[in-house]
């Protein structure tokens, strides 16, 4: 018997800690040592995977289930675009801003029906539909969003398929009417962004004709929030906008009170220089330095009562993204099908249409041929179950160069907020083991879950 190589241990105070990342477990030990638990408590650490046996290959057994996960088909993924166009012009925004992004492009009747088709064709043996809402802004496409759902949530209720859909947003639409939209369709997750407080945010993120944004997208989340709507907002943060993060934090402790609220920090950079794989081209802060922001972020978030989002940082999962999944989908508002919603507008990126079907089978090989075999440093990373290699697009962009996000140098860190947190009365005791948080194991955890 041996411990997990997935096993962080922590102490705190006189009491020690284990933390699998294969699984999300957590547990409070007399000690690490294999040796010196009780037979009864050894089964347990063995089920829960902290202990293992001697024979037992880890590695192989993720790298197995990255592979496996490619070809799942219980559930449909697909995230959508009623259009490119958005009423905001962020500087650090992805997607290029041509013509095409500029002007008016709503999704056409003809689209809409075509997009339906497709992804019923599709649904033929699935348990589940995850429909994703993605722009430019998709609230400036709300009848799309209306004509696509209606459809698919009936056929959903017929076949008893189980109907999941979110949207991302800037919220500066999120108004009552449109919420009440969004009700009808189902939606229940909605992600919006901050950048700060307001002076800095509304430096950033302002409306193309009517300026600041702050106010009226801080007044949506109230209302969205009150509507029963499950609500995560990013906060993107650099050196640029550091100072400012405190700030917005202070004003959104008011919503601590709300359970259907989840907050997660994002740090906003275009890229890696090519000598220094760790130094952002925007800025001259490390990603080891943004991740010590963040902590001091996540630190003052918990202290105000705000409900940091521990899932985006410690919950196991079998692929980085939807994109490498085998038949996921990712759909613009002209029916164009690209694998990730980053390749949205990228004419080159394209794989077919709604109409078509997958016509570019090379281009698809591509995502479903991505592997972690090639990546050394993230094979040897404690945090892989959790990362997965993170980005592939990234990781191309910079010639195949690790790029570890944030949480690969703060997950210690991460966990030991964690425990001072929400670590205050076991769930279940066995012997002298304390258990905090339970194995999630491979069979039971849900892969596209955002």
């Amino acid at each position: 018997m041996k411990t997990s190589n997935y096993n962080l241990e922590l102490t705190l105070g006189n009491q020690k800690w284990l933390f699998n990342f294969f699984n999300g477990g957590l547990v409070s030990v007399p000690g690490t040592s294999v040796e010196m638990y009780t037979p009864e408590e050894a089964a347990y650490l063995k089920s829960a995977q902290f202990l293992i046996e001697d024979s037992e290959d880890e590695l192989a057994s993720i790298l197995r289930r990255y592979e496996l996960s490619k070809y799942q088909t219980d559930t449909l993924v697909c995230k959508i675009t009623p259009t490119l166009n958005c009423n905001f012009r962020c500087y650090y925004c992805f997607e290029k801003h041509t013509p095409l992004y500029k002007t008016p492009n709503i999704m056409g009747e003809e689209i809409q029906k075509g997009i339906v088709k497709f992804v019923v064709s599709n649904l033929k043996g699935r348990n589940s539909l995850k429909i994703g809402w993605f722009g430019g802004e998709p609230l400036l496409g709300i009848e799309p969003i209306v004509n696509i759902s209606k459809p698919l949530i009936e056929l959903c209720n017929l076949a008893e398929i189980k109907y999941i859909s979110s949207i991302q947003t800037n919220g500066y639409l999120m108004n009552k009417e449109n919420l009440d939209i969004l009700h009808k369709c189902k939606v229940k997750t909605i992600q919006v962004t901050f950048d700060g407080d307001k002076a800095r945010h509304d430096k950033i993120r302002f409306e193309r004709k009517l300026g600041a944004s702050f106010e009226v997208i801080f007044n949506n989340v109230r209302r969205a929030l009150d509507k029963g709507f499950f609500v995560v907002i990013r906060i993107n943060f650099s050196e640029k906008n550091t100072g400012s993060i405190p700030g917005l934090i202070e004003r959104l402790s008011v919503f601590s009170c709300y359970s259907n609220l989840r907050i997660y920090f994002h740090p906003v950079f275009k890229g890696f220089s090519g000598t220094d794989e760790r130094k952002p081209i925007w800025g001259k802060m490390t990603m080891e330095e943004l991740a010590s922001e963040e902590i001091r972020f996540i630190e003052q978030l918990c202290q105000t009562g705000l409900n940091y989002s521990w899932e985006s940082g410690l919950q196991p999962r079998t692929l980085p993204c939807f994109a490498l999944k085998f038949d996921s989908t990712a759909i613009d508002n002209f029916g164009n099908i690209v694998k990730c919603d980053n390749q949205f507008g990228v004419e080159e990126a394209t794989i077919g249409n709604v109409f078509t079907g997958i016509t570019q089978k090379e281009k698809h090989q591509l995502w479903t041929s991505i592997s972690l075999n090639n990546q050394s440093k993230c094979l040897q990373c404690k945090l892989l179950p959790c990362c997965q290699g993170d980005c592939y697009i990234f990781r191309d962009q910079m010639n195949g160069h690790n790029t570890c996000p944030t949480k690969g140098y703060n997950y210690p860190e991460l966990v030991r907020l964690f425990v001072a947190n929400h670590c205050k009365r076991p769930i279940e005791q066995v012997g002298r083991i304390k258990v905090y948080k339970k194995p999630v194991l491979a069979n039971d955890i849900n892969l596209f879950e955002e």
